[in-house]
C-alpha cells in the first residue's frame, strides 16, 4: 500500500499476532475447566491487550489542554487525548468515543504537592474536534443556545472641587476594556460573518461584586496588611501600595476603612497580629524578585538581604440587629441601580457601594450576538479569523462565548477557562 512504512508493517503483524493469540486462548477455554477467578483474570488480560492495540503510536495530533486561569495564572488543567473527541466523516463508529458528547472532567493542579483541595474543579464540557470542511456537522452535536457578547466599560471620574461625576479630567478612555488601556467605544463593535446583533446594549454589573466576603456571618474579622520595602541593608519605608489584602491587592489604609452598614465595631482599635510566624512587632519578611510584585514566601526573622516586609492588622466587627431591620426597609436609590462600581484609584479592587474616598467609577455594558439560522452553531468557527484580525482588534479581548450556562471569556481578570 502506498505510504506504508516499516512501522506500519510491524504494527499490523503485532495486531494480527495478538488477535490470533486471544482467539486461540478463548477457544481453548471452552474445553478446559476453569474457575470464575481464572476466567476474569484472562478476560482482563485480553482487555488490556486490546486497549494497547487500539492506541495509534504514530498519532501526530497533540493532546487537548483545558486550562483554568485566574489573574493570568494557570491554577488547574485537564489533558484530553485528541482522538477521544475527533470527528470522522467515514462512519459514526470511527469518531472518538466522546466526540460531541457531554462529559464530566476533573481538573488537576499543574504542580504536585499543592496544599489546596484534592480536586480543584469539576467541569461539564461538550467537545467536538474536526476539520473546517466538516463544520456543518458540528451543528448536530451542538446543544443549548450559543451566544457571543461584546463588552466595554464606561469610565468616569469625580473632580475634588466640583464633586460631580463625569469625564472631565479623566485620564482613561470614556469607553475601554477591563484594563482601561484599550479604547472601545460602542460603535466600534461590528458583528462577525455569520452573526447578527440580538438586542441593544445593556448594563451588566459584575456578579462577583454582589456578594461580600462577610455574607452569612454574624461576626467578621476585617484584616489589612501593612507593607514596607527597602534596598538590601537599607532603611524600611512604606511602599506605594502601603496597604493590601493577603493576596497583595491594593486596599484602603486601615484608618480609612469604615464599618459597613448593618455592622458595628467590636474592637475599639486595630490590633497587630502576633499569633503567627512573625517577629515581636508582627512583621514577616521576604524577597521580591522582578517581575513579581511581592515575595512568594515569608519568614519571621529579618535578614540583610530581605527587601519586603508586611504585618497583619485586624479588627472584629459584629452584626447590629437594629441596623439590619433598618436596612431591610431601605430601598436602593437610583445610583445603586445604575450598575456603577467604585474605587479610590484605578487598579484597586472595585466595590458596589460608594465611599467618600472614591474618585473613580465604571460600569460594564454588553451586547449579545447570535448566529444566523442558516449558519447555526457552526458560526463559532467564523470568529477564529475575527479574533486575530488586525482590522478589528476590538474582537480580540471583548467577546466571550455563552454555551448553555458555561461562559468562556478570553481576557477576564477574575477567572477563565482556556482551551
Amino acid at each position: 500500500m502506498t505510504g506504508t512504512t516499516h512501522l506500519d508493517l510491524y504494527l499490523f503483524n503485532s495486531r494480527v499476532t495478538n488477535l490470533s493469540q486471544i482467539i486461540q486462548s478463548a477457544s481453548m477455554m471452552k474445553f478446559e475447566e476453569c474457575g470464575i477467578t481464572d476466567v476474569l483474570e484472562k478476560a482482563e488480560d485480553w482487555l488490556q491487550r486490546l486497549k494497547a492495540l487500539a492506541e495509534e503510536p504514530q498519532n501526530s495530533l497533540p493532546d487537548i489542554l483545558i486550562w483554568m486561569l485566574q489573574g493570568g495564572k494557570r491554577v488547574a488543567y485537564y489533558r484530553m487525548p485528541a482522538h477521544q473527541v475527533l470527528y470522522s466523516s467515514n462512519d459514526p463508529k470511527c469518531c472518538g468515543k466522546n466526540c460531541g458528547k457531554l462529559q464530566t472532567i476533573f481538573l488537576k493542579y499543574p504542580q504536585a504537592g499543592n496544599k489546596g483541595a484534592k480536586m480543584p474543579a469539576q467541569v461539564r464540557v461538550q467537545l467536538w474536534f474536526g476539520l473546517a470542511v466538516h463544520q456543518a456537522k458540528f451543528n448536530q452535536s451542538a446543544q443549548g443556545k450559543l451566544s457571543v457578547f461584546a463588552e466595554t466599560y464606561e469610565n468616569q471620574t469625580k473632580l475634588a472641587l466640583v464633586g460631580n461625576w463625569g469625564t472631565t479630567g479623566l485620564t482613561y478612555p470614556k469607553f475601554s476594556d477591563v484594563t482601561g488601556k484599550i479604547k472601545l467605544p460602542k460603535d466600534s463593535f461590528k458583528p462577525s460573518s455569520g452573526w447578527n446583533w440580538a438586542g441593544d446594549w445593556f448594563i451588566s454589573p459584575e456578579k462577583t461584586l454582589l456578594y461580600d466576603t462577610d455574607a452569612g456571618h454574624m461576626s467578621f474579622v476585617e484584616e489589612v496588611f501593612e507593607n514596607q520595602a527597602r534596598l538590601p541593608g537599607g532603611q524600611w519605608i512604606h511602599m506605594t501600595e502601603a496597604y493590601s489584602d493577603v493576596n497583595g491587592e491594593k486596599v484602603l489604609p486601615k484608618n480609612e476603612i469604615e464599618c459597613p452598614p448593618g455592622w458595628k465595631w467590636e474592637d475599639v482599635e486595630w490590633s497587630t497580629d502576633i499569633n503567627r510566624a512573625v517577629d515581636e512587632q508582627g512583621w514577616e519578611y521576604g524577597i521580591t524578585i522582578p517581575p513579581d510584585r511581592k515575595p512568594k514566601s515569608w519568614v519571621p526573622s529579618e535578614k540583610m538581604y530581605h527587601t519586603s516586609r508586611r504585618r497583619r492588622w485586624f479588627r472584629l466587627r459584629r452584626r447590629d440587629p437594629k441596623q439590619i431591620e433598618l436596612l431591610k426597609k431601605h430601598k436602593p436609590d437610583e445610583a445603586e441601580s445604575e450598575g456603577w462600581e467604585y474605587t479610590s484609584l484605578f487598579g484597586w479592587r472595585f466595590h458596589l457601594k460608594y465611599r467618600k474616598t472614591d474618585s473613580f467609577r465604571r460600569r460594564r455594558w454588553r451586547r449579545r450576538m447570535e448566529p444566523l439560522e442558516m449558519t447555526g452553531a457552526a458560526a463559532v468557527f467564523a470568529l477564529e479569523g475575527a479574533l486575530v484580525s488586525n482590522k478589528q482588534p476590538v474582537l480580540c479581548c471583548n467577546h466571550f462565548l455563552d454555551v448553555g450556562n458555561l461562559i468562556i471569556h478570553p481576557d477576564h481578570p477574575e477567572g477563565q477557562f482556556c482551551v
